[in-house]
């Protein structure tokens, strides 16, 4: 009996080493949908000291324009390969300026499967559903790459204006519709005389201005 307290004690102060220097937030969240545990890792991503989330509900963190998809995923009852799994929301941060970050979110049990919480565990007929395990990945910098490598392929670096692969995409699709709904599409050409005397005349670097000038306005 010493011996398996022993194995058990320290079973237990690794699991809770694993869990506590985990860079992702893992939590659990009872049938109501309410946390029943989170890491420190929500104090140092979110803001939120992890003793003022016990209790209170997923939604309060999620970002309003994500909780439809939050529902489906923090209310996780599947187990197994059928469970969610990299489902992407928002969870509000409490800093200063009120920005959001970007997370993957995946439900997991403490083997860090994706599965659902059950009394009688994951194979009785009418068990007990007690809730579900949770792990948040913080993708927020991946997600500015792509924004960022988006932005760039379809705009001018220059005047910020969409270019021609965008022109041509939107033109489509407006042509498309015309024809659908039997109507005309118009395209306005602009074009600016004598540019290249600016540029032989004051330089390259004045005629990236005015052009600049000439997108903002």
């Amino acid at each position: 009996n010493a011996l398996m307290t022993a194995r058990l004690e320290r079973s237990e102060r690794l699991h809770r080493y694993l869990v506590e220097s985990s860079p992702d937030i893992i939590y659990t969240l009872d049938e109501g949908g309410r946390f029943a545990f989170v890491n420190s890792r929500v104090e140092t991503l979110l803001g939120f000291a992890r003793n003022e989330l016990i209790g209170r509900h997923y939604a309060e963190i999620v970002h309003p324009d994500d909780r439809e998809v939050a529902q489906f995923a923090f209310n996780e009852r599947r187990t197994g390969e059928r469970a969610a799994a990299n489902v992407e929301l928002r969870l509000v941060c409490r800093r200063p300026g009120g920005a959001y970050r970007y997370f993957d979110n995946r439900f997991v049990v403490m083997s860090l499967s994706a599965m659902g919480v059950y009394r009688d565990g994951p194979e009785q007929a009418g068990r007990s559903y007690l809730g579900s395990y949770g792990v948040a990945r913080d993708i927020t910098e991946r997600k500015r790459a792509e924004e960022t490598i988006s932005f760039q392929a379809y705009h001018d670096l220059l005047t910020l204006l969409p270019n021609r692969a965008l022109f041509k995409d939107r033109l489509g699709l407006a042509m498309a519709q015309a024809r659908r709904h039997a109507n005309l599409v118009g395209v306005m050409f602009i074009d600016l005389d004598r540019f290249k005397l600016v540029n032989d005349t004051y330089g390259h670097a004045e005629g990236d201005a005015l052009l600049q000038g000439v997108a903002a306005r």
